[in-house]
């Protein structure tokens, strides 16, 4: 959850919830439709640190992964290159952040350095075939509950004044794919002084009935929400709380930014994979009340030196396996989309962690995470399908696979496990175990079964039985 442009837009909250979750509806006794406490429910899951599953329907990797880019903070010299990297990458869907304060510091005087920036950021863009969600954010100084208008971290006081502004946006980009309206207004950080979610609800509601009005295949999309979308005063869940409120009428996307110390989860000790148990049931729970669509709007990891800030330091290498994995983990657990944060490091002078999530330095080095995740590209290929389960000999403590069929017809096995160990396949006649962070591969001749060594790294494990 960085903040979109000059400092960060808020402290996170030590918030620390365990919302133990299950693979399928099934598991959870209380009825989703029945609109029950989702995190009191939760308790009744079943937990377990092993997940295997596949695709439950096929996907267009160009469709499915999106990029975040911060256009307006870089100067547009560089543009050329950054759509170069999204292409490099077979990205087709990029997520910009345009903060209201910055775009409209006076009210009906539009900033001419942020509005030119975006304009030909959205040219080359548009040139490119790579279209653009906004999440449009930020109260002004001239139109904020604040009362002093000193800070953007309140709502507008104004609901017609942002409303008319993200219409004015559409109006001038008559390509734009989407906007979200507002983002993580379930913190403090972005909602100010605490949530609200009827409030927020009157928003949405107001934002997309003029905005349906008047572009009627405009995507509309609820704010993305901080974590799972856990509310610090409150308590529970705000997406619950919209839930109640008929707000999953008013958008077309549902989003939550699922930023934790690890692909699997926040504590791979004593609760791992709490987020892939999360993350489903979470999902199954959205799509039983109604959702249309749901995004992972937000994740990834900073490569910044330290301090700490909460996330704990991370190398190069971890961030490429880290980003590899939670994008394995996303492909079975019902997203319609997941836009990872950031394609480029910001420009030099800008220092923290917000300033280091991208793959691309800031003097245009890609990073090992770039290379591996063109590599996972290449590899898995623009379209993956279900796949049967193959029979997978191996210690299941801690394993984590998903499976998929590539568009040529073959197994693929996305592994990697808590510690090394061996692996059999029964049946298998050749094996390709291919390493994304070293972008290499290595094929195995089997005779009766193939066998390979799962490690604590992603591995892409193409399965050939004949």
């Amino acid at each position: 959850m960085p903040r979109d442009l000059t400092t960060r837009f808020m402290v996170l909250l030590p918030l620390v919830f365990s919302l133990g979750c299950s693979r399928a509806a099934a598991d959870n006794p209380v009825a989703a439709a029945e609109l029950g406490d989702l995190v009191a429910a939760s308790k009744h899951i079943q937990k377990s640190s092993t997940y295997c599953a596949t695709v439950s329907r096929g996907y267009d990797l160009s469709d499915f992964l999106g990029v975040t880019v911060a256009f307006e903070i870089y100067d547009p010299s560089i543009y050329p290159s950054l759509i170069q990297r999204l292409r490099q990458l077979g990205v087709s869907h990029v997520r910009i952040p345009i903060h209201w304060w910055y775009l409209e510091p006076v009210k009906g005087k539009i900033d001419p350095v942020f509005i030119m920036r975006l304009d030909t950021a959205m040219r080359v863009l548009r040139s490119s075939g790579i279209q653009v969600v906004m999440y449009f954010s930020g109260s002004t100084p001239w139109n904020t509950t604040d009362g002093k208008g000193l800070s953007d971290r309140y709502p507008p006081a104004s609901f017609v004044d942002y409303v008319e502004r993200a219409n004015w946006l559409a109006d001038r980009y008559k390509d734009l794919e989407g906007i979200q309206i507002w983002n993580e207004p379930n913190t403090p950080g972005f909602w100010a002084p605490r949530e609200q979610p009827r409030r927020y609800s009157e928003l949405l509601a107001q934002a997309y009935d003029r905005l349906k009005a008047a572009h009627p295949t405009l995507h509309i999309g609820a704010a993305g929400m901080a974590y799972y979308s856990n509310m610090p005063f409150e308590k529970g869940l705000m997406l619950e709380a919209l839930a109640r409120l008929g707000s999953f009428k008013k958008c077309d996307s549902l989003a939550y930014h699922p930023y934790f110390a690890t692909p699997e989860g926040s504590d791979p000790v004593d609760e791992p994979g709490d987020f892939i148990r999360t993350a489903s049931w979470l999902n199954t729970q959205l799509r039983a009340l109604g959702a249309r669509r749901i995004w992972a709007s937000e994740w990834g990891w900073s490569t910044y030196p330290g301090p700490v800030e909460e996330q704990p330091i991370i190398s190069y290498q971890q961030q490429a396996d880290y980003i590899l994995r939670r994008l394995s983990l996303f492909l079975g657990l019902d997203f319609d989309r997941v836009y990872l944060f950031d394609l480029a490091d910001f420009p030099a002078g800008w220092k923290g962690r917000d300033a280091n999530y991208g793959m691309i330095t800031n003097d245009d080095r890609e990073k090992v995470s770039f290379k591996a995740l063109r590599y996972f590209r290449q590899v898995v290929g623009e379209h993956v399908a279900p796949a049967a389960m193959p029979p997978i000999e191996v210690d299941r403590k801690r394993l984590y696979c998903t499976v998929v069929k590539r568009k040529r017809g073959e197994t693929l096995l996305l592994i990697w496990a808590g510690t090394t160990r061996k692996c059999r396949i029964p049946g298998v006649k050749r094996l390709i175990v291919h390493n994304p962070l070293k972008q290499a591969s290595k094929e195995v001749v089997c005779s009766d079964g193939g066998e390979f060594t799962v490690t604590p790294w992603l591995q892409l494990v193409e399965l050939h039985y004949k």
